[in-house]
């Protein structure tokens, strides 16, 4: 037991005295001949200027930061705030220039006109007043080409003798005609009540 006490410590074992990572009996051996060696004392200080040296290193190392490489112009657009704005910008253009598209264009519809045509927008969503002789509840409307091609049916409830009828989008131009007939009866033909002619422009 005495003899380690005079045996000089190696360098692992002054690393791990120092990084206070030696066992109880490795920390009161090295301690007891540090009493006794001052040549041991002076490398402990070595290997603390060493350890010392290499932690300001490893400071100065971490603190440098690796120049960043210029990205290109069009990558900096797509970031989160550059996106956010140019999609707000584009909601705001698209509202401006295809809201037109989707409000409903109001159309107002008399069997008093007589052959009168009534010119309607392209592309849009009709909001159409039937104003005439239109039966009690509930009428059959259909909307035809000016060939007689079916394009749209539905129903319009009556309120003293006017009707609204909504009309999706008629997407090609010329002249339709839009009839409304009264509910059918069982077992018989239903009747042409109104015949309106439009012409979408």
């Amino acid at each position: 037991m005495t003899d380690a006490y005079l045996d000089h410590p190696s360098e692992d074992a002054l690393e791990r005295y120092l990084l206070h990572m030696a066992t109880e009996t490795e920390l009161e051996t090295i301690e007891t001949h540090f009493l006794a060696c001052e040549a041991c004392v002076t490398r402990l200080e070595a290997l603390t200027e060493e350890v010392a040296v290499m932690k300001t290193a490893l400071t100065n190392l971490q603190a440098k930061k690796v120049p960043a490489t210029s990205s290109p112009f069009w990558r900096k657009w797509f970031t989160i705030p550059n996106l956010s704005f140019a999609g707000a910008a584009a909601a705001v253009i698209l509202a401006v220039t295809a809201a037109p598209n989707f409000i409903p264009a109001q159309v107002t519809l008399s069997a008093h006109r007589g052959a009168d045509v009534v010119l309607v927008p392209q592309g849009r969503p009709l909001a159409i007043d039937l104003k005439g002789e239109l039966p009690d509840g509930s009428a059959a409307v259909e909307i035809l080409k000016g060939t007689g091609e079916p394009v749209w049916s539905g129903t319009a409830a009556d309120h003293n003798d006017e009707a609204r009828v909504s009309v999706p989008r008629l997407k090609e131009k010329g002249i339709y005609f839009i009839r409304v007939y009264a509910p059918a009866q069982a077992g018989s033909d239903r009747q042409l009540l109104q015949e309106f002619q439009i012409e979408v422009q």
